[in-house]
């Protein structure tokens, strides 16, 4: 479960990023976060995985307070989300095996652990007898559905999605999104971050709306409904032309995965020592 209580964020330079934050996310939940650039939307995620702390209010993921969590315990709560980037992020010179196994070793899982998880999950993604292919060998929309195996693999709480069709064929991001609705099935709590509309209206899932660091609606089905009259077509506009939050806000993201990579590594040796155990995938 997730809950932010009156959350406000303010960075260094004094930008005010989010301005008393409030909402839950059940377990076993399919929620939609949307907004415009500069909404928030980066904020509230890097808040989830504890890359940076909160200026006020509360926050509390999966069981860990984060106001107060220990340094020592961010990757116990990070192994509680799997994380699905827009630019998938997968190892180029591991195969998709390798690139699932990498992550079940920084765990902590056993050989036959993998044998028996990697196939059920490359299964389930549709990449069943697509093992031994690098990521280079598959389609954008392939790596993505591998992006999300590999957010899958060590069995999570919750998958935080951000903008996970972004950069797929757009005749593919029904079927991403129809997968993650179909992982949400089997009780994993679902956040995608997103601006497509389309997308969101099709599913007709839980909408939190944010804007200028506030929670605009928070309701079932669809993006947009009628307009308030005190709301503006301009105002309405703003918002289905969403794009992708501020490249600052991604350069930040990188500095997490680096530092969760580095932390599993940390805890269960050298990317080189894991490899040791390559030949047990087979």
């Amino acid at each position: 479960m997730v809950r932010f209580i009156d959350v406000t964020k303010v960075y260094e330079n004094g930008a005010e990023a989010l301005k008393g934050v409030s909402f839950q996310i059940n377990d076993g939940e399919f929620v939609f976060l949307v907004g415009p650039s500069g909404s928030g939307k980066s904020t509230v995620t890097r808040l989830m995985t504890a890359e940076i702390a909160p200026t006020g209010g509360r926050i509390m993921v999966n069981g860990h307070n984060l106001n107060n969590i220990k340094r020592s315990q961010v990757p116990y709560l990070r192994r509680t989300l799997g994380v699905v980037f827009q630019d998938f992020r997968l190892m180029r010179n591991k195969t998709a095996w390798e690139n699932l196994a990498f992550v079940m070793r920084v765990v902590g899982s056993s050989p036959h652990a993998m044998r028996k998880r990697i196939p059920y999950v490359l299964d389930l993604v549709g990449l069943s007898g697509r093992e031994k292919e690098f990521p280079s060998q598959l389609s954008g929309g392939e790596q993505q559905r591998l992006a999300i195996a590999r957010a899958l693999v060590n069995n999570p709480e919750m998958i935080i999605a951000d903008e996970p069709t972004a950069n797929v064929d757009p005749s593919l991001s029904v079927e991403i999104m129809e997968l993650l609705a179909q992982i949400n099935d089997l009780d994993t709590t679902v956040l995608v971050v997103t601006h497509e509309k389309s997308l969101v209206d099709r599913l007709g899932k839980r909408v939190i709306a944010i804007e200028d660091g506030r929670i605009l609606r928070d309701e079932m089905g669809g993006y947009y409904h009628t307009a308030p009259e005190e709301e503006t077509d301009e105002d309405f506009d703003r918002g289905e032309l969403g794009v992708d939050e501020p490249e600052d806000d991604a350069d930040e993201a990188d500095d997490f995965e680096d530092g969760a990579a580095a932390e599993g590594v940390e805890e269960n040796g050298a990317e080189d020592q894991a490899d040791e155990g390559e030949a047990d995938e087979g």
